[in-house]
């Protein structure tokens, strides 16, 4: 399970290019945002770009500084490994006394949320 690190904040470049557009008259009166071949227009869609890219790179900070937290406290990633579960099986009648159940078979089983599991013995089973 992955932990989620909090986003600082969440703004795409279409957010920052409305706020540009709703402050332009005050800040720049004789300007009139969202014509098109206008290079305010093109600026502000430039800006925008460039602040989403910011941000967005400011929300992977968090994550950052907590691996290297965990690297300083000298913990490390564990290796991935399968997962293993004990598996018994109920020999029909007409089985002979010994069977041997060869290693990746597939065998399935129902989880308790009612998915099927699918899974293969490393070993042979006797």
């Amino acid at each position: 399970m992955e932990r989620k690190t909090p986003k600082i904040r969440e703004t795409t470049a279409d957010t920052v290019l409305e706020k540009i557009q709703k402050k332009a008259p005050f800040y720049v009166p004789e300007w009139t945002p969202g014509a098109e071949g206008d290079f305010g227009n093109a600026l502000s869609r430039i800006f925008a770009d460039m602040a989403e890219n910011l941000l967005s790179n400011l929300n992977e900070a968090p994550r950052k500084h907590l691996l290297s937290f965990l690297d300083m406290l000298n913990f490390s990633l564990s290796p991935a490994r399968p997962a293993s579960t004990v598996l018994c099986f109920v020999p029909v009648s007409k089985a002979p006394e010994n069977v041997t159940i060869p290693a990746k078979t597939r065998v399935t089983a129902k989880s308790p949320g009612e998915e099927t599991l699918f899974l293969r013995p490393r070993k042979h089973l006797r």
